[in-house]
């Protein structure tokens, strides 16, 4: 059975780091909290919130790092960001045992 997430504490967590960890590189004015699910829902093989919360998303930090270059339309960027992106991501929700419930 697959655990059960609270999607929309993931789901505005995952927007605010993304938009804190990429703000120095991108632009503060050219992210949205949106574009991190966008981006990571495309790199998904299912349910992109499963994918985050797993480890299966280690493996595809170059995917997503590529991905985001080209919808930023950038040359590249560091895969360290999106594997930190991930790691902060889940700390919180776990540092945050009331929002595990939907």
């Amino acid at each position: 059975m697959m655990e059960e997430f609270n999607e929309t504490y993931i789901a505005i967590t995952l927007g605010r780091i993304w938009c804190e960890e990429l703000e120095d590189i991108i632009g503060f004015d050219a992210l949205i909290p949106h574009d991190g699910y966008e981006i990571i829902s495309d790199a998904a093989p299912g349910n992109w919130i499963a994918y985050v919360m797993s480890k299966d998303i280690d493996r595809d930090f170059n995917k997503i790092s590529k991905l985001a270059a080209d919808f930023y339309e950038v040359d590249s960027l560091p895969v360290e960001i999106f594997a930190r992106i991930v790691e902060r991501v889940k700390y919180e929700y776990q540092e945050h045992p009331r929002m595990n419930q939907d």
